[in-house]
């Protein structure tokens, strides 16, 4: 039999180098001849061409992207003969290199089977776009494999989803090394895929002892680190973790100090071969790759893994510690020296390991063969109930258990997650059917556009244009009810049901926290049964999480969510109360005071009696929300920042109206409305916001409309700064209480006069 395999066989990554020569290993043992495409595209063609980056940049007018191109040169070349010296030695490939699809379609006729596999090469940044890398130059269905391919993302847009999904149905046998993975399989193709592991795993010790052996391992003590972010280095560092070994780092984001250092041994690039013996002879590994957390895997090392808190990115290596049970490896702001030295227990590991082997071998050995496909696994019963990096904390599931198993409670961070009580768990599953992370996503029926302005005593004491106003005096004015989030007098943040405009008053603030749903998504059931009018405001993942509880459509419930840059901990901001405490008798806090202007973040609180506005350290807590120092990890790979909304209608400050529609600004605020529904459209026309003007949807255009905002490097400093100092500490260092943020303020001041 011979089999064609296509994969980023030729990249200067640790990565790909070691899981293209496993995969071709792992097809070998099964007796088949096999040996790589020489594929390369234009994309992959200049993926480390530094003076093609050095060019694109200039034309692109991208300065710093320019200076790093031309920095990187020697440094890239160097890296690229050595990964050229492991392709070389240890890869098969065509004669032939093949550029595009069309090329690689002569190939049909002399392979019996096409593997594409095991590295990102379904991420479309990753694969320039190329569909070569769905088979689709492949005429016969029948040969198409994917073996442990990997998307590296959490969604696919809308450009491509349809296009994949057709793809993908086209493939014999489909797996993957992610559990998103199976997700966007399932989703865009209909089709059901396997979880298997990486081929790393399959190759064993055995391979990648005959491969590093020729090469000299370290002869010192050191702990090896490969991390991306300078940041990373420092959050390991800040577990107290002490050692006298020294410091192997592999990174080319470094400072010059720990270039130079004396304890820390720095290199820019290094042989594959080399960096499997700085893995297997360290006394400790610290990394946020993948690949290098497999390989310390399976030469039983100890080690720490790093999360960037990027779903996409981070989901393979939470895969392979939720596999291992070995999840308490993974650096958070509560790891401490103790955890970084706590032993593992290898033994147990492998058995855990075994059975995913096995597993992954079969499904290997079956596809190449035509034998009958393995049957699915079976997602596990109570899966939703792990510390799950994708639950957005909304409580629908706590809402829909019918024995009250589920309780939310914070974790570490002070964000909630479901806790089971597994004793009155009666494995109903009630609680995964209604989990967002599993149900499919929301898509707008019909969609228009506006700015909206209420008259001036009603915006002045609204945040933005005084939509919510609108909805609510009209929701009241139809005997209904009102559910939205507001703060009570100790400074917590809930939601709470309203009955009319005085009640619903401290709902018309802006509360940059994640307000406790704690019940309401059951009592706003028991309304709309007693046929009351509900309106329900929230976060978008508050309002899918009500919706997903509901199960059903309901006439007289009006959803509206808001235009959301993410969550920050509720936790961080109690610490924060407490050191404006710390200043006197603290009689008000505003995330936004309207008096101050409407752009920008202007704070204000009452101190002893004193109104205090717009100072450095009163605007601390919104400057690390702002850069997402502080927020929910779910934020940064949220799935509705975009125009697919789940509600009724969404609203949110008209950031830019001054661009195409500067007459209707001014400085008491802009509402922006999104109206997604029929039912939206007609509550809307009924609440008759005093002046509105329809716009397009391009006007509309907005970072929290684009993209989630990206998790700070600093996201994990912060925490442990907080839990090992004070609030005060985190924001001298981190919340821009210093001449930058003073400048910032003065220069903001300037731009909105």
């Amino acid at each position: 039999m011979k089999v064609a395999l296509l994969s980023f066989h030729n990249a200067y990554n640790y990565g790909a180098a070691l899981q293209a020569y496993a995969l071709q290993s792992a097809v070998e043992k099964l007796g088949a001849d096999c040996e790589y495409i020489d594929y390369r595209n234009e994309h992959r063609k200049n993926a480390y061409d530094m003076k093609y980056q050095f060019r694109q940049a200039v034309r692109e007018r991208k300065p710093v992207s320019a200076a790093k191109a031309l920095v990187g040169g020697p440094i890239m070349a160097k890296r690229g003969k050595k990964f050229k010296a492991f392709y070389a030695k240890y890869l098969k490939t065509t004669e032939k290199i093949y550029e595009t699809s069309k090329q690689a379609s002569e190939l049909n006729g002399a392979y019996d089977k096409f593997i594409v596999g095991s590295d990102q090469v379904w991420n479309f940044s990753n694969n320039g776009g190329d569909y070569a890398f769905l088979l689709d130059f492949v005429e016969d269905d029948a040969r198409k494999i994917s073996y442990s391919s990997s998307f590296g993302l959490s969604a696919l847009s809308d450009g491509i989803s349809e296009k994949y999904g057709e793809l993908l149905k086209k493939f014999n046998r489909l797996s993957t090394r992610e559990s998103v993975g199976v997700d966007l399989i399932k989703e865009t193709s209909g089709r059901d895929a396997h979880l298997v592991l990486d081929p790393v795993f399959l190759a064993g010790r055995e391979v990648w002892d005959k491969v590093r052996e020729d090469w000299p391992a370290p002869k010192d003590k050191h702990v090896f680190i490969y991390a991306n972010r300078q940041s990373q280095i420092t959050d390991f560092l800040n577990t107290g973790y002490k050692t006298d070994a020294k410091l192997h780092v592999l990174s080319t984001h470094i400072s010059l100090g720990e270039l130079f250092g004396g304890k820390i041994k720095t290199r820019l690039s290094m042989a594959p071969e080399e960096f499997l013996n700085e893995i297997q002879s360290a006394e400790l590994v610290v990394t946020a790759s993948f690949h290098c957390l497999a390989i310390s895997v399976i030469y039983h090392k100890p080690f720490v893994a790093i999360l960037t808190g990027d779903r996409g990115k981070d989901e393979r290596i939470l895969n392979l510690l939720k596999i291992t049970g070995l999840e308490s490896r993974a650096l958070t702001s509560v790891t401490t020296a103790a955890d970084v030295l706590a032993p593992i227990d290898y033994e147990e590991v492998d058995k855990k390991l075994e059975s995913h082997l096995a597993y992954s071998r079969e499904y290997l050995r079956r596809a190449l063969f035509d034998e009958p496909d393995l049957p699915f696994e079976k997602t596990p019963e109570n899966k939703l109930f792990c510390r799950d990096s994708r639950c957005f904390g909304c409580g629908a599931c706590e809402n829909a258990c019918p024995v009250g198993a589920i309780t939310m409670k914070s974790d570490d961070e002070g964000f909630l997650f479901p806790s089971l009580d597994e004793d009155k768990c009666i494995n109903c599953h009630k609680c995964h059917a209604v989990c967002q992370v599993y149900t499919a996503p929301p898509s707008a029926e019909k969609q228009s556009y506006y700015g909206v302005k209420n008259d001036d005593a009603v915006r002045l004491k609204s945040s933005s244009g005084g939509m919510f106003y609108a909805l609510a005096s009209q929701i009241f004015a139809e005997n209904g009810v009102v559910c939205a989030a507001a703060m009570d007098k100790d400074f917590k943040v809930r939601h709470a049901f309203a009955e009319n405009m005085e009640e619903a008053a401290p709902m018309r603030g802006t509360y940059y926290l994640q307000s406790a749903t704690a019940d309401c998504y059951a009592k706003t059931k028991e309304y709309l049964k007693s046929g009351r009018t509900v309106l329900f405001v929230g976060t978008a993942c508050q309002v899918k999480g009500l919706l997903d509880f509901l199960g059903e459509k309901y006439e007289n419930l009006y959803t509206c969510d808001i235009i959301c840059h993410g969550v920050p901990s509720p936790a961080v901001f109690d610490k924060f109360i407490g050191y404006l405490k710390s200043k006197g008798e603290l009689e008000t806090f505003r995330f936004r005071d309207k008096s101050l202007g409407w752009r920008g973040y202007n704070v204000s609180a009452v101190i002893d009696g004193k109104a205090v506005k717009n100072k450095l350290w009163l605007q601390s807590f919104n400057n690390l929300f702002s850069h997402s120092m502080i927020n929910r990890l779910s934020c940064g790979s949220c799935p509705y920042t975009n125009y697919d909304r789940p509600a009724d209608l969404t609203i949110g400050d008209f950031w830019g109206v001054e661009k195409n529609y500067k007459d209707f600004a001014d400085k008491l605020g802009v509402s922006l409305v999104l109206v997604n529904s029929e039912k939206g459209e007609r509550l809307f026309g009924r609440a008759g916001p005093e002046k509105a003007v329809a716009v397009k949807k391009e006007e509309t255009a907005q970072n929290s409309l684009m993209k989630p905002a990206a998790v700070s490097s600093f996201r994990l400093q912060v925490f442990q700064t907080l839990r090992i100092s004070s609030y005060e500490a985190a924001m001298k260092k981190y919340g821009e209480v210093n001449l930058k943020g003073l400048i910032k303020n003065v220069l903001r001041r300037i731009k909105t006069r």
